[in-house]
Order: C-alpha cells, then structure tokens, then sequence
C-alpha cells in the first residue's frame, strides 16, 4: 500500500468496519471494496487536482466508487461522492460529511499520451534527498531536465 492507501485504511477503520471487511485491490480500481457493497478510490491531491486515467474513471463511475483524497499534510480525507464526480470542473467535496468550500478539479489522462520512466529505487530515494519536501516525480524530472540546461515542454 502507498501513503495514501494507508490512510485509506485507517480510514475506514475509523469508520467502524474491521480489517475482514475490507478488501484491498493494489493493481485494481477501486482500491478498497466493503463486504457492504461500497466502494473507495484513493487518490493523492496535487495542488486542487486529483488525476484519474481514462480506464480508471470508467471503471469508477462503474463501480459508483466514492473517492477519497489525501494530501501529505492530512489523514482525514476530503471525499467525492460517485454521483459528483465530473471530469474539469470544480467538484463538490466533503469533510467530515459536511460539504468543503474548495471545489477539486478532476482530470483524466490517456495513458496512450504518456510513456513510462523506470528508474532504480535507490536512485528514485537519492534524488527525494536531493530535491525539496514534497517533490513529486514530476518535479524530480523537471528539476533533472533543468540540470541538463533543457526545458520541459509541458508541465505535469
């Protein structure tokens, strides 16, 4: 489980269901799946947007997964409703079921737009050393082009 699938968890543990209860999907959407029928997408907040893959919101509308969102700073989430969920606009939110003033836009890539990078861990964990708290891969690779006197075309 990532940071986020954690806090996902503990979650809805806090919720009141037991680890029985619970069924975790690591390489399937949604991540968690109840024994009462509902359904969790995790997803991590960047800045005021969360970001789906074109399969995966297919399959989260599908599902009428709700999705939980976690930043590093926070182990509460904010929450999706399923039935709110709408591609580019701001989307109603919820804290503590009450409705959140900060609407989230929800984005959705093609994977057939974008091209894996696969790098050793130990090289991934020496460069998070080197760059700022929170760097993302995005920013690691933009700083990396940089270094090398090139710009990104587009930013991630």
């Amino acid at each position: 489980m990532n940071i986020s699938e954690e806090k996902g968890y503990n979650f809805l543990l806090k919720q009141g269901y037991k680890p029985e209860d619970i069924i975790y999907q690591p390489y399937k959407t949604p991540d968690f799946i109840l024994k009462d029928g509902k359904c969790f997408e995790v997803k991590k907040l960047y800045g005021k947007t969360i970001w789906f893959t074109d399969k995966q919101f297919e399959i989260v509308k599908k599902t009428k997964a709700d999705i939980l969102i976690f930043s590093d700073l926070n182990d509460e989430p904010l929450i999706i409703k399923n039935e709110d969920l709408v591609e580019g606009v701001n989307t109603k939110v919820y804290f503590n079921n009450q409705l959140y003033d900060k609407g989230i836009i929800v984005k959705i890539f093609s994977r057939k737009d974008f091209s894996a990078i696969w790098l050793p861990v130990s090289l991934i964990e020496k460069l998070k050393q080197e760059g700022g708290k929170g760097e993302t891969y995005a920013d690691i690779i933009r700083r990396l082009l940089e270094k090398r006197g090139r710009k990104p075309k587009s930013s991630v």
